[in-house]
């Protein structure tokens, strides 16, 4: 087989290797359709829970109080921060677990974190002045009472998702989470209850983003792809002309 016949068999080989490295690269890149999920309690980041978000990658960060606002029922429209704003739909009044917000020891909701009652309406609206990948917090009902009421929480992206959970009024709370993957993100959710809850409060609110991974751009695979084949394409073509000059020597 003469060298020429050689190096067009390889030519078309490397050029499929090349095509096969950049359809690979393509199938890699971040999706462009988002998808909304939800995490029910057993993944709250709490006292034994999995902590789920932040074990998927996300970068999650509590949502600081308005400092200027102290507890005792203080009526806030919004939670203030330096990288993101939470403002509620109506009037929510800022207490303080175990003291201002007297729910039992089992409560999901940390003694002395801030919680948000919601003055007893059936449903509440959270939107993010900057929409995240990812948010949780926690929900409780009003009522003490020693029934399940069911919570419902939508997400709203460019899907919706809603996780709905049944909680126990003289228990106290559950932990709700969602997530996004591509590109999408959350931009608000809301809360809605029962009227038999008497309303509810919600509190220790994080959001996040994923943790950046760096995927290769296709152009970068396809000229790494296509030099290597021009290296090894040059050093066949050597070792074929060696042998063509040995033989004629011979």
């Amino acid at each position: 087989m003469s060298a020429s016949t050689v190096m067009k068999k390889f030519s078309r080989l490397v050029t499929g290797a090349a095509v096969i490295a950049a359809g690979a690269a393509f199938a890699s890149a971040p999706a462009a359709n988002a998808a909304l999920f939800a995490v029910g309690d057993t993944g709250r980041w709490g006292a034994g829970g999995a902590n789920t978000l932040s074990n998927q990658g996300f970068n999650m960060v509590s949502l600081p109080n308005n400092t200027s606002a102290p507890g005792g029922f203080t009526p806030v429209n919004k939670i203030s921060s330096p990288s993101n704003t939470l403002s509620f739909s109506d009037t929510v009044y800022k207490a303080y677990v175990g003291t201002d917000w007297a729910k039992l020891a089992t409560s999901r909701l940390t003694t002395g974190s801030a919680v948000y009652f919601n003055g007893g309406a059936n449903s509440t609206t959270l939107s993010l002045a900057n929409a995240v990948a990812a948010l949780d917090l926690v929900v409780e009902t009003n009522s003490m009472a020693p029934l399940v009421f069911n919570i419902a929480v939508t997400a709203f992206g460019g899907v919706t998702q809603t996780l709905t959970q049944g909680v126990q009024g003289n228990v106290g709370g559950k932990y709700f989470g969602f997530y996004t993957t591509g590109t999408d993100r959350i931009s608000s959710i809301t809360i809605a209850a029962p009227s038999g809850a008497e309303g509810f409060a919600m509190g220790e609110f994080r959001v996040g983003d994923a943790q950046a991974q760096a995927v290769p751009e296709p152009t970068t695979v396809m000229g790494a792809v296509v030099f290597g084949s021009f290296l090894a394409g040059a050093k066949l073509k050597r070792k074929q002309q060696q042998k063509d000059k040995a033989a004629e020597l011979n």
